[in-house]
């Protein structure tokens, strides 16, 4: 009775380990998870903006931040001014009709650094925005490349960023998971407007 008893509660014990185990990862997993597709949003947001400045996306963290301190962006902000208060010498002497005919339509443009721009949109510093969360400091993997499409008479801009799951969830129990998928964004081979992300098998360089 004894040896049964004992082999009873260690099937118990094994049981609940069993259990223990996925149940953790999974929790642990979905708060890593959580952390990496916001740099990922924010990385995006990056990427758009200089793609505006300069016409193209950055192909490395170096290049990104190097469009991030000398690049701007061009701003434009709309004036309706009563007709009766518009000075030509400071607007201009071909005015614009508002679609309220009581006023003139003024466009003004402005250049504003990227750098100033994104410190108040992006929740990250480029040197943390840079790192895999929970890698211990690796980075995202990042590429942009110009490519070809509607039968080669457009040139696209596109990017892609990648980082692997041996980084994402590195310290967990890697029977739980494929340490060489994980998170995708953008390709470099096809054309997209949305950069939405994927868990799949991921390239790193």
């Amino acid at each position: 009775m004894l040896v049964f008893a004992i082999v009873a509660v260690y099937l118990a014990y094994q049981t609940f380990v069993g259990i223990k185990g996925p149940v953790e990862f999974d929790e642990a997993k979905k708060i890593r998870y959580t952390e990496v597709e916001k740099k990922l949003d924010a990385i995006r947001n990056v990427q758009f903006a200089v793609r505006e400045a300069t016409g193209k996306y950055a192909s490395s963290w170096d290049s990104l931040a190097l469009a991030i301190e000398k690049d701007s962006i061009t701003i434009s902000r709309k004036l309706l001014i009563p007709k009766g208060k518009y000075d030509p010498a400071q607007y201009g002497k071909d005015p614009k009709l508002a679609d309220d005919t009581t006023k003139y339509e003024v466009t003004f443009m402005s250049h504003v650094a990227l750098k100033d721009t994104l410190s108040k949109s992006i929740p990250y510093k480029l040197e943390n925005l840079r790192k895999i969360p929970f890698s211990d400091g690796a980075d995202f993997y990042l590429n942009a490349d110009i490519i070809e499409a509607g039968g080669g008479r457009l040139k696209v801009p596109v990017f892609m960023v990648t980082a692997p799951n041996k980084y994402i969830l590195k310290g967990l129990n890697t029977k739980y998971f494929d340490a060489n998928a994980g998170y995708k964004m953008g390709s470099l081979y096809e054309t997209t407007t949305e950069f939405a992300y994927s868990r799949d098998p991921v390239d790193y360089e």
